[in-house]
């Protein structure tokens, strides 16, 4: 994927080679950027696409890898990155995302949703998963109905195993 890179200011602050930026008053522009250049479209095709190997129907344990390297399809980089799906509820905010009113939700191309670990179910790590307009997906394609019939398809597999609260992002500012 091609993109400018250099001193142009990332979400975090960061510029797009890694380097902090020595300016900090550019972090609400580094937001407004994030948004401008967040391609949701790319981002779903990224993991729809079978070459990048995340089309499959069973998990394989990574899917806060596989929506980070979406996120990073979609042009926003993603440096400091957690390791652990449930982390990502407090790093999305930092890329410029942030939670949908799930009362009036409607999903829509390039929405992540991110349930919190429950070790009593042996979802140590949570989950994570983006609405690609076909359904949801992380690792693999999530299979079954959701059972409130709002979220979408797919988005049920998750529900079963935990009762915590999941919370939905959709970047700021993205039409």
């Amino acid at each position: 994927m091609a993109h400018a890179l250099g001193d142009t200011p990332g979400p975090l602050g960061l510029n797009d080679g890694g380097a902090p930026n020595k300016d900090k008053k550019t972090s609400k522009t580094c937001l407004i950027s994030a948004a401008k250049g967040w391609d949701r479209l790319a981002a779903a095709a990224y993991l729809v696409d079978p070459i990048n190997g995340w089309a499959g129907k069973r998990s394989k344990g990574r899917c806060a890898r596989a929506i980070r390297l979406a996120i990073n399809a979609g042009r926003i980089p993603t440096p400091n990155n957690p390791v652990s799906a449930a982390d990502y509820k407090s790093y999305l905010p930092k890329l410029g995302f942030s939670p949908v009113d799930i009362e009036s939700y409607a999903p829509r191309i390039g929405d992540i949703a991110v349930f919190p670990a429950d070790v009593s179910s042996g979802h140590v790590h949570g989950h994570i998963e983006m609405f690609t307009g076909n359904g949801w997906q992380s690792d693999f394609v999530q299979e079954g109905r959701d059972r409130d019939g709002k979220y979408g398809r797919g988005f049920f597999a998750h529900q079963i195993w935990t009762s915590k609260p999941f919370i939905i992002f959709r970047m700021k500012g993205a039409k």
